[in-house]
């Protein structure tokens, strides 16, 4: 078991990634190249760039895959386009894992190892905080039958996947007796001798479900890896959402984000902050209210004022507030218009009737 894994090697594959034109992945593509992704030429007889020029732009990447795939490389190399699986597998510290032997303990839960991954985070999906890879294959395990098996099967419905997900992220967080996440979120939190980071939680349902959405499409995306071309859907169905980017005809692939209100009304009316950072925008870490993303309100040291709040939601929401009192002003006025055109029209009438 601890051998080298290149004692075993008879035949080398060299395997690149396919970059479609939109792609679930180009959020996490343009978060790793930051702003200074440049597309480059790549012909054969030019240099090549440096390598993080190369890598951090998926066009850039795309050439040089069909560069190297075009060509041959020397008297006794040669780039070639393939899948293959090895079933063993080089750890970072050298040791060589016996895949037979994992897919041999895991029995028909090796369907559901995908699902796990997507579910607890890799590059298209979030990861649920303090819950890494261990917690999750446990998580997997006690997961009821094959339930997780219906994670990127094409013909799974919407409430399988939603079923799926709630039973595993129960399973996480130890809360498999709740009914819903919501009641694990509140069951979690009151148990707690002191007030709990937020994001240690489980997920809402809400959040879970469209989680659940991106996390379906990435493992669809896995199992198609075999086929010639990826499976044909639309993204914006599976969580995500298009929008115009900074360059002309340019979309980027951004999450769909909750927007139901962080907590009830009543509630919300008595939350409350102490920050006084003078003319300054109220940072997350002053204000409270800005860290969970409200506007301040009268209960706050500042009133939630324009002259004193420097929370800047609290600005926005006086200027929806305004545009609405607007548009609400604009329709008063028509309806008193209306109004008065109706008393003309009934004098009218009863001088007629005099008449």
């Amino acid at each position: 078991m601890g051998r080298r894994l290149n004692r075993y090697i008879t035949q080398t594959f060299v395997i690149f990634d396919r970059y479609q034109q939109v792609s679930a992945k180009d959020h996490e593509r343009q978060r790793r190249a930051g702003e200074s992704s440049k597309e480059y030429q790549l012909p054969l007889t030019t240099p090549l760039p440096s390598h993080d020029k190369v890598m951090k732009n998926k066009t850039n990447k795309r050439r040089l895959g069909e560069l190297l795939c075009t060509h041959s490389i020397g008297d006794h190399i040669e780039m070639k386009v393939g899948i293959t699986c090895h079933l063993q597998m080089e750890r970072w510290d050298s040791t060589v894992l016996n895949i037979n032997l994992t897919v041999e303990n895991l029995g028909e839960q090796c369907h559901s190892i995908l699902a796990m991954h997507a579910l607890s985070g890799c590059d298209t999906t979030s990861y649920p905080a303090r819950k890494g890879k261990v917690s999750a294959l446990k998580a997997m395990r006690v997961v009821p039958g094959d339930l997780l098996h219906f994670i990127g099967e094409e013909g799974a419905t919407d409430l399988q996947i939603t079923e799926a997900v709630r039973g595993f992220f129960l399973a996480l967080y130890n809360q498999r007796e709740s009914a819903s996440l919501n009641v694990a979120r509140y069951d979690i939190y009151q148990k707690r001798k002191t007030s709990p980071a937020l994001k240690t939680l489980p997920p809402t349902e809400h959040n879970v479900h469209l989680h659940g959405r991106r996390a379906h499409l990435q493992v669809l995306l896995w199992k198609a890896a075999d086929h010639p071309d990826p499976p044909d859907v639309d993204i914006t169905k599976f969580g995500w959402d298009k929008k115009e980017g900074e360059k002309e005809g340019e979309e980027v692939i951004m999450p769909v984000l909750d927007a139901s209100p962080v907590a009830p009304p009543a509630l919300l009316d008595i939350i409350s902050c102490s920050c006084k950072a003078g003319l300054k925008p109220c940072t997350t870490a002053k204000s409270s209210c800005a860290a969970a993303g409200l506007a301040c309100t009268s209960y706050c040291f500042c009133k939630g004022y324009d002259s004193t709040c420097c929370n800047p939601l609290t600005h926005s929401q006086q200027e929806e507030q305004d545009d609405k009192n607007v548009e609400s002003g604009e329709e008063d006025e028509d309806e008193d218009r209306a109004d008065d055109e109706d008393e003309v029209d009934d004098k009218d009438m009863v001088y007629n009737s005099e008449e």
